[in-house]
């Protein structure tokens, strides 16, 4: 539970920050309600819906939509507005339910996979860096490592910067996770078998991604936010 708390700290600080001016740092107050409006009207990946759809039964309007406006809608009856704002609110449970399940999942398997090949590192060590061939000519044949790089320093959320010793010449520096080090002392034989796992990982991650992005697609053109009235969300 602290960690959601130290989460949310996290995201509300810099949700702020990216109003506040870049010459001063004390008028962070004067940009609370903007930072509310943007935080409230976000989809959260957990639950893949605003704060505001799961409490209010629709999304907020943004301020493009509010200055095209050149009308006002009537909700009509408040029955019949009761009726679909009730609806709208339990089928964004079920939806909400359903996207933290599965991030659950998701979230619960990154870290199995983490905790069973976690390793410590510090300045200087030695390590290969997981680097997969990407674009339309790579080929399987092309090398998955590269290596060996020295670790210079830590950069912060688990992120080293590393100095390759396989090039001659002016020296590359590179930042690169830990979930892509691999100790430079590990036998050779293993690293086929640890690529096979972060390349399978990957996949998964970006299939998921692109599985997010269209669903959500699909279901905004679904929706009517033009008319302020409640949405029936679908999942």
């Amino acid at each position: 539970m602290i960690g959601l708390v130290e989460r949310f700290h996290r995201s509300w600080k810099d949700c702020v920050a990216t109003f506040m001016a870049d010459d001063k740092q004390n008028d962070w107050s004067g940009w609370v309600q903007c930072a509310v409006y943007a935080y409230n009207s976000a989809n959260h990946s957990t639950v893949a819906l605003s704060p505001n759809e799961l409490m209010m039964g629709r999304r907020l309007r943004p301020p493009n939509e509010l200055l095209r406006r050149t009308e006002l809608t009537e909700v009509g009856e408040l029955p019949q507005y009761h009726e679909r704002l009730l609806a709208a609110m339990a089928r964004g449970r079920v939806c909400a339910e359903r996207a933290r399940d599965k991030e659950q999942a998701r979230q619960a398997r990154y870290y199995d996979q983490n905790v069973r090949r976690r390793q410590v590192f510090k300045a200087g060590d030695r390590v290969w860096m997981f680097n997969p061939p990407r674009g339309p000519k790579a080929t399987k044949f092309m090398h998955q490592w590269m290596g060996p790089m020295r670790i210079i320093e830590p950069v912060g959320y688990e992120n080293f910067v590393l100095k390759r010793e396989d090039k001659n010449g002016r020296a590359e520096l590179i930042v690169a996770h830990v979930s892509f080090l691999v100790n430079y002392q590990s036998p050779v034989s293993l690293l086929p078998r640890i690529a096979d796992d972060l390349a399978a990982q990957l996949e998964h991650e970006d299939s998921s991604t692109s599985t997010t992005d269209s669903s959500d697609k699909k279901a905004k053109s679904e929706y009517n936010y033009n008319d302020g009235r409640p949405e029936l969300f679908t999942c």
